[in-house]
Order: C-alpha cells, then structure tokens, then sequence
C-alpha cells in the first residue's frame, strides 16, 4: 500500500507520541513491567494480558559458594509478572545480619529474606505458590496494604574443597581488642574505633543503654552514672582460624567468649560504668626539717581512741499537690532515697517528682542524696477513654473470668476480634497488648495522625511501632521486628516490664535475694532482670519442675492474663 506524504507525516507524530507516552508512563509508575534492576525473568507460557494473575511465582538464586560474594536481587531469576523490592542475608550459624562485604563461609547456614510484588498488569493471587530453586516456601503478605509478600529460605554451604581459603591457614590462640575509654558527654564508641589484633576481623558491634535496654543511637552520648553494656562479634579473617579454646583481651582485661556456634566466630559482652572522674588531690610539699639529735626513749603513751564520725542523714519530704499524703524519708548521705508509692489523685495520673514547685526539673532518685529536699508531684489529667470491646472465637474454661474482665477494662486489641484466644501469640500481637496497658496505666490517648518513624522493613503496624517509640521493643534487629514470629516467655516478660518502666512502675529486683528458676544459665542478661521481676510480683509463673521457660511460647490468653494482673497490681 501506498502512503502519500502527509499521511506520513502524520503516522511518524503518532509512532513518536505514543513512545513518548510509554517513557513518562514507565518514569511515573515504578512497577510497569520491569523486575528489578538487573534481575532476570522466567517467562510464563501462553500471552500475558493486562491484568494476568499470577498463581505461582518461581526464583532461582544461584548456589552459595565458599568465599563467593553476597548474592543480591540482581543476580536472582524471577517469573515475569513479579519484582524483588528488597532483601536481606542472615548467617544462621553466627546469629548476625551479613555486611555488605561479608563473604559466604563453608559450612555456615544462611537465611535469605525476600520482599516481593506484583507488577503493574498483574496481581498475585490470594494463594500464591512460591518456589525457590524448585522447592516450595510459604509467602505471607504484610498487613499494609502493599500487596507484597515475604519469604525466608535457609541455605548452607557445603564444599569439600576450599576455594578462596591461601594453601597455608594460621592458627591464632589469642585476640587482642582495645578500644577507647567510654567516657560522660562523648558519643559512643563505633567500629573504626576497634583496634583489634591480625587474623581477627569485627563482624557485629552495638552498645545497649542498660537503664533502658535499648540500643544506643548512632549520635546518642553517654551519662554520667548510667551503665551500657557493649556487644561484640568477631570472626577470623581470611587465611586465619581461631585455636579452640581461643583467650581474648579487651583493654588488657581478659574476657569470657561466647562460640557463636561457627568455630571462628564468637562474641561477648562488656558492661561499662560512665563514673564521674575524681578530682585530682594535690599533696601539700612537706617542710625540710633538720636532723634531730637522738634523745632518750620516752615513756610510750597510751594509744588515743579514734571518735568515729557522726552520720549524717537528710530528710527528702513529698508534696503530693492535691494526691495523697505520702511520708518523707530520712536517708543517710550518699546513699539513694528510696522511689515512694505512687500517689493517688481523683481524675489525675501521676507523672513524677520534680525538684521544684514549677515542675521543670525531674527529680533523679539514682543520684547520691546530700542535702535536705522537698520534692513536688506532677500530674496529667486523665483522659476518659471510650472501652473496646473485643468478642473472641474461643477461649478456654480456666481463663474465660479474667479475659471477661481484661475485655471489660479494654485491655485486649481489636487485632483479637473474632479471633481463637487459645492459639500460640505473636510478637505484633503482644506488641498490641503491652502498649494498651502502657496507655492505660499512663492515661495516654494514641492520635492515629502521630505515627512516629519506621525503623523496621519487615512492618509498618501503628501499634508495633508505637511500641517501639515507648521503649517497651528493639526489635530483633535494628531493621527487623519479625512481627509473626511467636514470642517466647522471656520476650513477653522483657516487653511487659518496659511497658511498666515507661508507666513509671518501679520494676527493680534484687537478684541476689530471688528464688533461682533452674534454667536461669538459660536466661540472657537483657530478660534475667524482667522475668525475676515478674516472677516475684505473681504475674509470670514457672512451668512445672522449677523451670521458666525461656523460649517456650504462650498463648493468646495466657497474654492477656498477664496484661489484666499487671494492671490490676500496678494502677494507680
């Protein structure tokens, strides 16, 4: 067929338009069809229409290799339809994210986290199959409204020849780790600060606000009187293996490692106490005496009796502001005054003492006392809030009276509506629980307009990150929360007891005086503290045999339970 010119003309403008248009379309919407930069696509067979569902979703990841470079989403293949959006490695055997340079150890176990959507054209289907190098792994889609999903799938490397390790290995029996002397209104010790000894290299290193238990921010200094406690990773660098029973120094000091079951890697932890530095005292010079002449012995006197010195005490006295009475306290110099019982004010909740009558200075009852106080309550006034009433699927018989009555006080989440009570809890699930009883117990009204920050990729639940913004959870990294995983018992006591701490419950324990559960090796210094307390106080109990339980799980119920008894001991 013939075209005359113009009409020519005119099919070039529209051929140019149209591709114009498909360029700003593909600029504005990131999910037209295109995986992520650089990965390759499987193909499914037959035509692709506009709006294809996919039932089925494959990836291949090439093998995991000893010494090989972290795979990323560039080098895995997708089926056509779905995108990788993000993704992270975890070295199963060492318990530690893989740095960006970290290679791939023999005989190590590897998880990978793959986060994944549909492009634009397609949509997963509800029940989408996911296979991973032919096998099959179970997806589940984040409750954002996203329409992505995640996975994790384990690997392990296994060579029977060594592919990047030098002929020749030397073998250290020692470590040697220095690094500087935390010290009041400095920023924390980072990484390139370590001064570590050859063939070892750092592989993990955070510090942890003990008063808190919270890791400590990357331009956060430390206080004065405070305690942190430094975690730190180390594996043997290339061409190195570590000796077993292998001994490791930290500023000189020996310190006790932990084999972080990879026979070269281990970690440990230091606490360290930010002390006020003493003040220098100058000695008086002595004066040059001339010589005495020998004289005759005298008479030994009798020896005097030193007058020990008077003790002194200060008395701390309270003024409530329209609360209860409360009894001032004597307390000895230097020693610590002692935090009251909390007053009580109709129509008020209680926030704290304060050194002043304008209540703009909080009141340190970790600080030495040494002089005479009067200290001032502060109070907020208390917000009526409506009571949420959930109605659950099932419970059991021995429970259903005190989650009637946490039901009642609207003490449990409508993340519980219509759901089985009985079934094993969540971490998001529990992270629901502990920030109602926190807003409860403070009198706090969450406005859903004030979502704080996200630190996490797997989640972006309101609840879980208020719960992060309180203080009550760390997350099980500083990017992850793992809001499906099940919580064991000694999360569930840590959380609780932070979500008291923040209510200002005091939820100090003296272990050297507590009844020892026998798998007390089993606690970790982070939850020893919260379960002891919660033991104590009568609302976690052991589970037969004098055993805690450190990483069993609970139930839903059982949860909520502990939430209702918390708030019946600790309200105000």
């Amino acid at each position: 067929m013939i075209i005359g010119k113009k009409s020519g003309i005119v099919l070039l403008l529209f051929t140019f338009i149209l591709a114009l248009s498909v360029c700003f379309a593909d600029a504005i919407d990131p999910r037209l069809v295109r995986p992520t930069t650089g990965s390759r696509v499987i193909r499914p067979s037959g035509t692709v229409s506009s709006t294809t569902k996919l039932t089925k979703v494959e990836f291949e990841i090439p093998k995991l290799t000893n010494g090989g470079a972290q795979i990323k989403a560039e080098d895995i293949t997708v089926t056509e339809g779905a995108a990788i959006t993000n993704m992270s490695w975890t070295n199963v055997t060492g318990k530690a994210f893989m740095t960006a340079n970290e290679t791939y150890r023999n005989n190590d176990k590897y998880s990978v986290r793959i986060y994944f959507w549909a492009l634009n054209g397609f949509e997963l289907d509800e029940n989408i199959e996911v296979l991973v190098n032919g096998d099959k792994v179970t997806a589940t889609p984040l409750s954002d409204g996203s329409g992505k999903y995640l996975f994790d799938k384990e690997f392990e490397v296994k060579e029977n020849a060594t592919i990047t390790q030098p002929a020749t290995t030397q073998t250290i029996s020692k470590v040697e780790i220095k690094i500087p002397t935390p010290t009041a209104g400095n920023t924390q010790v980072v990484e390139k600060d370590v001064t570590i000894s050859k063939g070892a290299k750092v592989s993990g290193f955070s510090w942890i606000d003990n008063s808190s238990n919270t890791f400590m921010l990357d331009d956060e200094k430390y206080e004065e009187g405070k305690k942190y406690t430094l975690r730190f990773f180390f594996n043997s660098d290339e061409g190195y293996t570590f000796e077993e029973g292998l001994k490791a120094t930290l500023n000189g000091e020996e310190i006790k490692l932990d084999v972080v079951k990879s026979p070269n890697q281990y970690k440990f932890e230091k606490e360290f106490e930010i002390k006020k530095e003493a003040a220098t005292v100058t000695e008086k010079p002595k004066v040059s005496e001339e010589p005495k002449i020998s004289e005759a012995p005298k008479t030994t006197a009798a020896p005097k009796v030193t007058e020990k010195p008077e003790e002194v005490y200060y008395t701390i006295t309270f003024e409530t502001n329209g609360g209860n009475k409360i009894a001032s306290q004597k307390v000895k110099e230097n020693e610590l005054a002692k935090m009251p019982e909390v007053p009580k004010k109709e129509g008020y909740i209680f926030e704290a003492w304060y050194w002043n009558k304008a209540l703009t200075k909080e009141f340190d009852f970790t600080e030495p006392v040494d002089d005479d106080y009067d200290l001032y309550a502060k109070w907020v006034e208390e917000k009526k809030q409506e009571v949420q009433k959930v109605v659950w699927s099932k419970v059991s018989n021995w429970a259903i009276d005190e989650v009637t009555k946490a039901n009642d006080a609207g003490l449990i989440p409508k993340i519980f509506d219509k759901e089985d009570l009985t079934k094993d809890i969540t971490r998001k699930e529990f992270a629901h629980l502990a920030v109602i009883l926190y807003e409860k117990l403070a009198g706090i009204e969450v406005k859903i307009a004030s979502i704080p920050k996200n630190p996490f990729t797997d989640t972006d639940d309101v609840q879980v990150l208020w719960a992060y913004e309180y203080g009550i959870t760390n997350g099980t990294s500083d990017t992850t929360f793992e809001p499906n995983s099940k919580i064991t018992r000694e999360q569930m006591a840590t959380m609780m007891t932070r979500a008291l701490l923040k209510a200002k419950i005091d939820v100090s324990v003296d272990l050297n005086k507590v009844k020892k559960f026998n798998d007390d090796d089993k606690m970790h210094s982070w939850g020893k503290d919260s379960i002891y307390f919660m033991s104590e106080a009568g609302i976690i109990k052991g589970m037969g045999d004098n055993q805690y339980g450190v990483e069993g799980t609970a139930s839903r119920e059982q949860a909520i339970l502990i939430s209702v008894r918390s708030a019946e001991k600790f309200s105000r």
